[in-house]
């Protein structure tokens, strides 16, 4: 006679065999979610409101929590993204905190559709695309879940804040990643950003444009 074997086993195995292959972690709870935004959003929002203030860089360095002894060395032929990189702090939004990547320009064509406006090569010397072209800023969203520490002062390598976060999104500490428009109330306003489109989405129509390999 055949025992019965539980399967209460299976979904820690196969959370151990995730963390490995793609950086999981075990789910915050609820309480701990909130406890996370409203310990980092004041912070970040003071750090942001400072430094725009007094007109400083917004540079600070990501670094990821599992791989922290890799810093400041990076493996240039390894695959996937590094250990640590510098982005741009900009803001903040209900879940977390965004980093900016690149500023771009897009045309609209369509009904909430844009491609990217190629003035190095598809679109070069085409003035009157550029001149309808829309400015935009390409951003991270980090949820304030997957920061769990950070250092404002720096060190010898680089003076700008470290955010120690975990890359728990397909190996990524951002949650999406979407290209806003940037915005401000008046000339010396603290800058907010309002999302006009997924990184998905422009790509395809950059590429259904003819445009061979759409920096997005």
């Amino acid at each position: 006679m055949l025992e019965y074997i539980g399967l209460g086993w299976l979904p820690n195995l196969l959370y151990n065999l995730g963390k490995d292959v793609f950086g999981w972690r075990k789910p915050l709870s609820s309480e701990e979610r909130i406890a996370r935004r409203r310990k980092w959003k004041p912070i970040f929002d003071e750090h942001i409101r400072d430094h725009f203030s007094r007109k400083l860089r917004s540079d600070v360095i990501i670094r990821d929590v599992k791989r922290v002894d890799q810093y400041p060395d990076i493996e240039e032929k390894s695959k996937g993204i590094s250990p640590w990189f510098r982005v741009g702090l900009v803001g903040t939004y209900h879940r977390g905190i965004l980093v900016a990547f690149h500023w771009l320009r897009l045309l609209q064509v369509g009904d909430a559709k844009f491609r990217v406006l190629d003035i190095l090569d598809h679109d070069k010397g085409d003035k009157e695309l550029e001149a309808v072209s829309i400015k935009a800023i390409q951003l991270g969203m980090i949820p304030f879940e997957n920061i769990e520490d950070v250092d404002f002062e720096g060190d010898e390598y680089y003076g700008f804040p470290h955010i120690y976060c975990h890359f728990s999104n397909k190996r990524e500490p951002y949650e999406r990643i979407a290209i806003f428009t940037q915005n401000q109330l008046f000339p010396d306003s603290l800058p907010y950003y309002t999302e006009i489109a997924d990184v998905e989405s422009v790509r395809k129509e950059s590429e259904k444009a003819g445009i061979k390999k759409p920096y997005v």
